[in-house]
Parts: structure tokens; C-alpha cells; sequence
């Protein structure tokens, strides 16, 4: 179901995207992610990435302008002091932060790299255990659909409403078609960090996959 799935991305509202499957996201594994990427985040940052989730909250609780002392960077991930210390410290080791006797501050802006995100689950037939999953992508995607093989999707079209309650998308697919059956609406995603970081990593593979693009693309901005 993959590639034809992929291959309709306009059906999901995709405009100017790349593509990624079996995507390690910060809540499961879609099957099929669609994303924009945001070239002004991109040349306000440099080559570094941030994938692991503490590192991710911890930086994006700190400012350019003003430090925090330790106690308070914690207490804004949710993380305990020793661990925020250690994070901290390997920030500093890639001049991503710098400690003052005030505390610590940020050293440069870091937005998200990822302007939009579309994840896809793809099932054959079981669509509730879909549903689950595509709602909890939300987190970190601004839509998520479900899309499962049209010969057995009388169940889940007969439960559009709980797919509008978790404002996730159904669609069903022909062999080479794609058909929407519930629409839902574009929302920002509803955890910051795990959008960071979804565009963190979707970034990084991004770069593995398209190394001279990226060379290119940092000349550029040189």
C-alpha cells in the first residue's frame, strides 16, 4: 500500500514536500510522513541537530536574551535538575549554550526547521488500532490521515465521527487511487517539542538522503 499511497500526496493537501517512510517520530512510527521543511529556520540555523528529546526541551526552554538558573530551565522541561544539568553540559560542548552567573542562556534562535507535516497510517483492515495511532501523531504533525484498502473499509466509513472527534483524516485506496472520505482540518501541533524534534530528524534524514542538496544549499548560505 505504500508507494501508491505515497505517490498522491496532492490528495492530502501536500504542497512542495518530500517524503519519508517508517519515520521514527517522537510519538510511534508512521507509516508515510509529508513534510515542508522551512527555509527561513533553516538559514537562521546551522548544520547542528537536535534528536533527543530531552536535549529538545531543554533548549527550547531557554532564551537568546535572558539565562535561567538551573532550578528553572527544570522546572520548564519537567525534567529533574541532575538531568538538565548533564544536558546542558553537552549543549555547551556544541556551543549551542553558554552558563553565566546568572545562569543559562541560549546562544542563537532555534526554530523549528518543519513548516508542515502530514503523517499517514496505513492499514489493510484493523482501522480503530489506525485511529489510535494517527491521533497520537498529532502531537507533532499539523494533519494525520488513515488510510485503509476501499474493499474493507465499510467499518471505519461507518465511523466518521470518531474520526472528526480526533480530527483525523480518513481515505480509502484503490489500487492506484486515493479517496478521501473525512477531511479534517490543518491545526498546529498540540506538543511544541515534539514537532521540534519531529523536524529535528526529519531533517537529519532529509540530509542522508540528499547530501549534495545540502552541500549545495549550505554554499549557498556561506
Amino acid at each position: 500500500m505504500t508507494w501508491p499511497v505515497a505517490l498522491r500526496a496532492e490528495a492530502f493537501g501536500c504542497d512542495r514536500w518530500d517524503v519519508f517512510f517508517e519515520f521514527g517520530a517522537p510519538y510511534g512510527i508512521p507509516d508515510i510522513v509529508f513534510a515542508t521543511f522551512s527555509d527561513e529556520a533553516n538559514a537562521a540555523r546551522d548544520d547542528a541537530t537536535y534528536t533527543e528529546r530531552r536535549d529538545a526541551a531543554v533548549l527550547l526552554a531557554l532564551h537568546e536574551r535572558r539565562s535561567l538558573p538551573l532550578n528553572a530551565v527544570a522546572a520548564r522541561t519537567g525534567y529533574v535538575t541532575s538531568s538538565v544539568a548533564s544536558t546542558l553540559a553537552s549543549l555547551r560542548e556544541l556551543d549551542a549554550v553558554e552558563q553565566s552567573a546568572r545562569g543559562w542562556r541560549r546562544l542563537a534562535p532555534c526554530p523549528s526547521r518543519l513548516k508542515s507535516a502530514v503523517a499517514v497510517e496505513l492499514k489493510l483492515r484493523d482501522w480503530r488500532r489506525a485511529l489510535d495511532q494517527a491521533a497520537r501523531y498529532r502531537a507533532f504533525a499539523d494533519k494525520t490521515f488513515v488510510v485503509v484498502d476501499e474493499r474493507r473499509a465499510s467499518g471505519a466509513a461507518e465511523h466518521r465521527f470518531s474520526f472528526r472527534l480526533n480530527d483525523v483524516g480518513l481515505a480509502t485506496l484503490t489500487p492506484w487511487t486515493v479517496n478521501i472520505v473525512v477531511s479534517p482540518r490543518r491545526k498546529r501541533p498540540f506538543d511544541p517539542v515534539g514537532n521540534f524534534l519531529a523536524g529535528e530528524r526529519l531533517w537529519a534524514a532529509y540530509r542522508d538522503q540528499h547530501p549534495r542538496d545540502h552541500d549545495a544549499a549550505a554554499l549557498a548560505l556561506a
